[in-house]
């Protein structure tokens, strides 16, 4: 399974007025490697590689919010010979196999050769992507020289440092080792670099990583946001409940949440695991009463969050009467912001009552914005061939 990794950010930046119009966006020499090695030879650079999917939302969002930005066209354009390649097609296919790329959008820094300097992984924001460059055309940062001198028996704390944020950055396994490497290396972790190792590599419930964060939660989340931090916690929080789902007891649950988080987020997280508590042990029933009473409960929920409960009525449940309960919930999210995704549950749910003119109407509205958006929705489309026998 590919994995797409998504990172948020409400970073902007203003355009130079001065710059030509050829150096407002990323410069790309499209799906031929060859040309591009053959460029980065004569021009004396590095290739940096665009390696996407045509499936790929956060690969889309580079294109729309990134690539077209002033300041990375104009650092791009005079440092790399740029390349964008599809990694399912053509002479992607090689190069995904070669560089083991299964996770979109990947970021390859090649030299004139093809081989590799250095990477990055996932959607970045300006900020973040400008610093990534900055990084591959200095061999003090490039992954691969770092690898070269760890190989070599340097131990060096800053060298475990840049090596290990380089890896992680990159998405590399190696990078969790070579972290609790470099973290022995220190007394405090005290530095945001620091922090940022430690919020990479946490992983168990109650280990001293996890304890660093949830005792220094507003350091972790002056640094990197409460999204992230929370994101963490909660997945880790998760994975260790759900290792004995069986012997479970919900009140001892609800009092890791509570020594955990905040009451005004321990709550919330507490209501949201018993909804998937419920649906991991089958039992239809509280599960759909669970989840119920959340939406009561909370009813300032995102229109992504309203949408998702309800796709998982439509895919879970067969109860006409909680079926439109779960209408009601898309509608609020359309509501609140109509985009293809809502949309399309709204029309699966109509589908699974047997409502063929709603259905058909939400499925017709969810491929128009679809193709507004630029998004996929063949989905959609094969929903809608299957409303159209509907009696």
């Amino acid at each position: 399974m590919r994995i797409i990794f998504l990172a948020i950010s409400f970073c902007t930046y203003l355009g130079f007025n001065s710059l030509n119009a050829q150096d407002l966006a990323i410069n790309f020499i499209k799906e031929d490697y060859e040309k591009a090695l053959k460029v980065a030879a004569i021009e004396g650079k590095i290739v940096f590689v665009d390696a996407y999917t045509t499936w790929c939302g956060p690969c889309k969002m580079m294109d729309a919010q990134v690539f077209t930005d002033t300041i990375i066209g104009a650092f791009y354009n005079e440092h790399f010979v740029n390349l964008k390649l599809d990694m399912e097609s053509g002479d992607g296919i090689a190069l995904a196999k070669k560089h083991k790329v299964d996770a979109y959008p990947s970021f390859l820094f090649l030299d004139k050769e093809g081989n590799l300097l250095h990477r990055g992984l996932g959607f970045q924001p300006v900020e973040k992507f400008l610093e990534l460059g900055k990084k591959a055309i200095d061999p003090d940062f490039q992954l691969h020289r770092l690898a070269e001198i760890y190989k070599s028996g340097d131990r060096s704390s800053n060298l475990l440092k840049r090596y290990a944020l380089a890896l992680l950055r990159a998405g590399e396994k190696e990078g969790k080792e070579v972290g609790a490497e470099y973290l022995e290396t220190k007394e405090n972790w005290t530095e945001k670099d620091d922090l940022e190792i430690v919020l990479s590599i946490v992983e168990e419930y109650q280990d001293p990583y996890y304890q660093d964060v949830v005792n220094r939660k507003h350091l972790y989340i002056r640094d990197f946001g409460q999204s992230a931090v929370y994101g963490r916690l909660t997945r880790i929080i998760e994975e260790y409940l759900y290792r004995d789902m069986d012997n479970l007891n919900l009140e001892e649950a609800r009092e890791i949440y509570d020594n955990t988080f905040p009451t005004s987020k321990a709550e919330p997280f507490y209501d949201s695991f018993v909804i998937d508590y419920y649906d991991s042990k089958g039992d239809i029933e509280k599960y759909i009463e669970a989840t119920k009473n959340y939406v009561k409960k909370y009813p300032t929920l995102s229109w992504s969050a309203l949408n998702g409960l309800a796709w998982n009525f439509y895919e879970r449940v067969e109860d006409p009467k909680s079926l439109k309960k779960a209408v009601k919930w898309t509608k609020k999210s359309i509501s609140i912001e109509s985009n293809h995704y809502n949309n399309d549950t709204l029309a699966a749910l109509y589908y699974k009552l047997g409502k063929k003119g709603p259905a058909t109407k939400y499925a017709e509205r969810a491929i128009k914005l679809a193709k507004d958006a630029g998004a996929d929705f063949a989905e959609t489309e094969s929903l809608l061939q299957e409303i159209n026998k509907l009696p």
